[in-house]
């Protein structure tokens, strides 16, 4: 929904109030001296918003911020002890944090909500990187600590910097150091053949606040800085609270979405059957338009490279791939190189019978099911199972010694992925 903006003017007896889109701001005429409250960040479904009060004609009063959740009771007898305290007790803060609360609500439900077809304009789905990063909505990416989620992150920022001249790259950090950020990132940028500029990305130090209460600040950023991506690492530390909490989950996802920019929330997952959705609350993944799992594997030989395979969950506007993404990390003193791979030699698990049948016979050629079900380590009744039903599907064929081929050229199941290398 959009923001809402009102000018109220007050006194204890009379309210009058005139509706714009925008913000919300209060000017409450009590005693002497007015009292001054701007609301924004409206969250409708939670009557949630960020908000600052001020005294009216007082040079160097302070602005007192607070998060307002109007349906709590405690909520509001907290913010009007910090009125009070701040601006003394001359003023029935009780009463007026009590208005405030109940216009602001008033103002949520009276908000349009119904809209006839043709007067919506239709808005298709777009990237800044197909398939990880769709344009104008909250992509997340999730998967185990240490598993690659924020190198694979500064990459596809790097990646989007190298296909758009324009905008920059805001990461907020949750969990690292400005430091440890910056390292990370002059080494993925740092190879020749893709070169970035550094100047276009930014760094936000959360300071641990959550960032429901931080949207006017980081909206500031965005303009002044012309941010066109947003990487929030990591969910369950941006919440404030337990991702298992919906309204949490809520909280954060509507903030996202306060920012109007695209946007990529970087979560963990359970240890155990963890790689279908983020850990917490399904709000995480039924908020988000495009989800990928990441999972991490070390390699055999060389202890600093890791396989990665990037796994599509669920797309909303566009079709979920069919096939993990493969790459490969290769830590170097002075740079980390990411480089596409296949991910089906360290990730076997995640492919269907079908799709290792596949590339077996594509890579090796012509086998029979006592080769295949050998070579892949699958049972010969499985094997023979999903033969015939991927003859039936036209994939394959056999000949008259019992040898089973491919029938069809190779079509990659990553249609537009973007080709990318190190």
């Amino acid at each position: 929904m959009e923001e809402i903006k009102t000018h109220i003017v007050a006194t204890e007896d009379h309210i009058r109030m005139d509706v714009i889109l925008g913000e919300v701001n209060e000017d409450l005429q009590l005693l002497e001296r007015g009292v001054s409250f701007k609301i924004t960040n409206i969250i409708s479904s939670l009557m949630e918003a960020s908000t600052t009060c001020w005294l009216q004609d007082v040079v160097k009063t302070n602005v007192v911020p607070f998060y307002l959740k109007a349906h709590s009771d405690s909520n509001k007898e907290q913010w009007a002890r910090i009125l009070k305290s701040a601006f003394g007790n001359n003023y029935p803060w009780t009463l007026i944090v009590a208005k405030v609360a109940a216009e602001v609500e008033a103002q949520i439900r009276a908000i349009k909500q119904d809209f006839v077809a043709t007067d919506i304009v239709a808005k298709p789905c777009t990237w800044l990187l197909e398939p990880f990063i769709q344009e104008d909505v909250i992509n997340t990416i999730f998967g185990m600590g240490g598993g690659g989620k924020t190198l694979m992150s500064l990459y596809f920022a790097k990646l989007i910097c190298t296909e758009h001249k324009e905008g920059n790259i805001l990461f907020i950090d949750y969990e690292d150091t400005q430091g440890g950020w910056k390292e990370k990132l002059e080494k993925i940028i740092s190879i020749a053949e893709m070169p970035v500029d550094l100047n276009r990305f930014y760094y936000y130090q959360s300071e641990q606040i959550p960032l429901a209460e931080q949207v006017d600040k980081i909206k500031e950023v965005i303009r002044k800085r012309q941010i066109k991506f947003v990487i929030v690492d990591s969910a369950s530390l941006a919440t404030g609270e337990s991702t298992s909490d919906e309204k949490a989950a809520i909280r954060l996802v509507s903030a996202l979405h306060l920012l109007k920019t695209t946007c990529l929330l970087i979560a963990h997952q359970r240890k155990n059957d963890g790689e279908k959705t983020p850990i917490g609350s399904i709000q995480f993944e039924n908020q988000s338009r495009n989800v990928w799992n990441v999972k991490g594997s070390g390699d055999d030989k060389d202890n600093s490279i890791i396989h990665i395979a990037m796994t599509h969950t669920k797309a909303n506007n566009t079709w979920k791939r069919k096939e993990p993404v493969g790459y490969r990390i290769e830590y170097h003193i002075n740079s980390i190189n990411i480089i596409r791979e296949s991910a089906q030699t360290y990730f076997e698990d995640k492919y269907t019978v079908k799709q290792r049948i596949e590339k077996l016979l594509r890579d090796e050629g012509e086998f029979d099911a006592k080769g295949i079900s050998e070579s892949l380590g699958i049972g010969e009744s499985s094997v023979k199972k999903n033969l015939s039903e991927g003859k039936k599907k036209g994939l394959w064929d056999n000949n008259i010694d019992g040898k089973w081929y491919i029938t069809t050229p190779q079509i990659s199941s990553n249609v537009n992925t973007p080709v990318t290398g190190g």
